[in-house]
């Protein structure tokens, strides 16, 4: 069946599909002759549900959409020649083998919560059901359709990127599989808006197909959760308040890597170095050379989340009155939702928490190795942290089976990771050559490069784990700059302090902000780091010391940012991101700071982004190039304030008085 998972009270049983696959089939013709008899997402009552070539030609025959555009009937062809998807039966048969046999080569397992997709199963035909994963690499479209494919669901209808429009073969192979294209940005072409909206919401009002799209909106380089995107979940909300479905049915998904297969591309776009260009050509020489190994793949879903049910429990109470309801803050509030869900379905592996003790030691001093021995006490004390806390966990518990676990995840991840002689440290890359570094600073040298990648790749699988204690160690730095240790006034430091970070964990957004604190601050006294009155921090807990220094970049990023604004009298977006960056590149090859994450660019734009939300900051566009002003009083307050949160903690919360 595969691993368990574990949550306080109750275990997440998973199959590992990939495996029954090559069992079952003995030979992948078994699987060839596979997909002929799936489960239709939608069969309406009222009128026959369609499938796409039905679809595209039904907004093609649109008389109230033509007459809308008021243009050539060949403009709305190509509009939809551009955006719609088609069906091969065939095509989805071969490239299912070639899939699987790619996969069984480069991953161990590829396990699916199959109870929870169980609950989704007993529904399809119902009502319209949409798929919502996170989007963590490229992998996640084939690995979705190949989960679909073994439980015989229809493929759904995804949403894919332009950028795959114009790579030739592959989007003929992409449509051919239900793909549909959408364009970045389309809120000012009013009538691309228009027959794109029409063709999205008539693939759930008239389909029969599941649909699938990313709700974050693209990849997330740094492998924890983003922001929502509104845009493709107002117009699917907008299906139901139309009422041309009786109800929606959402089904958040959450899909977890032990190895992402685009890590040291993402380590190069943290830093700054763009992404290559997508093509044909590297994407097949991509997935041809997955030689290596990823290890396990986790599908965790959700439970189905009935549109109708939720907005009833939500907004009942503005059915029966007069003044609208604001339809953009419902979809918002429904985004959260699903991002929230979709946090909470991830499970902390043996990998994150090996990351996080790594990680850990790199904030507490330069060039430091640890014990495998060591580290193992350290995965399982943090994993049994993680399971009181009601996070699903691996459930592993014994010494040496976390000892065997780490030394085959340090041999996952060889490429960053080293294990000599027992012995856990950063793997040398003094044969790696760095891509181009033409679009960085001239303050990166290769050697530069070759010493952040290890270090900046173990983050990301630090990242998603950062959630189970962002609570917790935003308490600690409210009591590094709180000179009372009542309740209230702790509280009241905490919810500003959270705001500065909620671009950086998306979790400060979907959850209520009291609750959040209570149960941060019982976790603290049940770890013994605060005493019942809030009044004693014991030194000498190792968890105490994780919950200061995991902070320490994103405080970090903070300062680094105000001090080049206090420094400008006004400063374009690159620049500031590129100064800033510089700041903390040099701070960290003198030893001024031993992790260097607050370099990364995603993390410097999420601080500007917020700045600008809190108005310590004001920007206005130039011929196109977006410039900042500091407000110089707050942005001066404001750098003071982070920096008493790098302060060591006080043994007494009162000597501070």
């Amino acid at each position: 069946m595969g691993t368990n998972f574990g949550r306080a009270r109750a275990v997440l049983h998973v199959r590992d599909i990939l495996l029954d696959m090559s069992e079952r089939g003995g030979s992948l013709i078994f699987w060839h002759k596979q997909y002929v008899d799936y489960l239709s997402a939608y069969i309406s009552d009222i009128k026959p549900t369609l499938g796409p070539d039905h679809l595209k030609l039904l907004i093609l025959n649109d008389k109230n959409l033509r007459t809308f555009l008021d243009e050539p009937k060949e403009y709305l062809e190509h509009l939809v020649n551009e955006i719609a998807c088609s069906y091969s039966v065939s095509i989805i048969q071969w490239l299912s083998v070639i899939v699987i046999k790619i996969l069984t080569g480069s991953i161990n397992s590829l396990l699916v919560t199959e109870r929870a997709l169980n609950l989704t199963l007993e529904r399809m035909g119902e009502n319209p059901i949409i798929f919502l994963p996170t989007h963590r690499s490229y992998g996640d479209f084939i690995l979705m359709a190949l989960v679909c494919f073994y439980y015989k669901i229809q493929l759904p209808c995804v949403a894919a990127g332009i950028d795959f429009h114009s790579m030739k073969g592959t989007s003929y192979l992409l449509r051919k599989c239900k793909a549909f294209f959408m364009r970045r940005k389309f809120s000012n072409d009013r009538k691309y808006k228009t027959v794109f909206q029409q063709y999205f919401q008539n693939l759930i009002s008239e389909g029969e197909s599941p649909l699938e799209f990313f709700i974050e909106g693209t990849r997330s380089r740094t492998n924890k959760a983003l922001v929502p995107k509104f845009g493709l979940l107002s117009m699917a909300l907008e299906v139901f308040i139309s009422e041309q479905v009786a109800d929606l049915v959402l089904v958040p998904v959450a899909i977890t890597y032990e190895r992402l297969i685009e890590q040291h591309i993402y380590v190069n776009e943290l830093l700054g170095i763009p992404k290559p260009k997508e093509s044909t050509t590297a994407m097949f020489k991509a997935y041809m050379s997955m030689e290596e190994d990823y290890g396990k793949v986790l599908f965790s879903f959700g439970q189905p989340i009935s549109i109708r049910d939720w907005y009833n429990d939500n907004y009942a109470q503005y059915l029966d009155q007069e003044h609208q309801l604001d339809y953009a803050y419902v979809s918002q509030h429904l985004a959260y939702t699903i991002v929230n869900e979709q946090v909470q379905l991830e499970p902390v592996l043996p990998i994150n928490v090996l990351a996080f003790v790594l990680s850990m030691e790199t904030c507490f001093r330069p060039n430091w190795a640890i014990s495998l021995e060591e580290t193992a006490c350290r995965c399982i004390y943090l994993l049994r942290h993680c399971e009181r806390l009601r996070v699903a966990v691996s459930a592993m518990r014994d010494y040496f089976a976390m000892k065997q676990e780490i030394m085959r995840l340090c041999k996952l991840h060889e490429s960053v990771i080293s294990l000599d002689d027992h012995i856990i440290t950063y793997q040398s890359l003094s044969h790696y050559k760095p891509p181009n570094l033409y679009h960085l600073s001239r303050n990166f040298s290769e050697d530069d490069i070759r010493r952040l990648t290890p270090i900046i790749t173990v983050q990301l699988y630090v990242n998603p784990m950062l959630r189970v204690f962002i609570g917790p160690a935003i308490i600690l730095c409210s009591l590094k700059v709180s000179y009372y240790s009542n309740k209230d006034s702790l509280y009241g430091l905490f919810v500003k302090i959270a705001r500065f970070f909620k671009n950086e964990f998306v979790t400060l957004l979907t959850e209520e902000f009291q609750e959040l604190f209570l149960k941060s601050l019982e976790m603290l006294k049940r770890e013994a780091v605060l005493d019942e009155d809030n009044e004693y921090i014991y030194s000498n807990s190792y968890i105490k010391d994780c919950l200061q220094a995991m902070m320490d970049p994103f405080i970090r990023g903070f300062i680094n940012c105000c001090s080049i604004l206090m420094n400008s009298d006004c400063i374009s977006e690159s620049d500031l991101i590129r100064q800033t960056q510089n700041l903390g590149l040099n701070m960290w090859k003198n030893e001024e700071i031993f992790h260097p994450y607050c370099i990364t660019r995603d993390l410097i734009s999420n601080c500007i982004k917020t700045l600008v939300e809190l108005n310590y900051i004001k920007k206005e566009e130039r011929n196109g190039v977006t410039i900042y002003f500091a407000v110089r009083k707050k942005v001066r307050e404001l750098s003071v304030f982070f920096a008493w949160m790098l302060r060591p903690l006080a043994d007494t919360i009162r000597s501070q008085m």
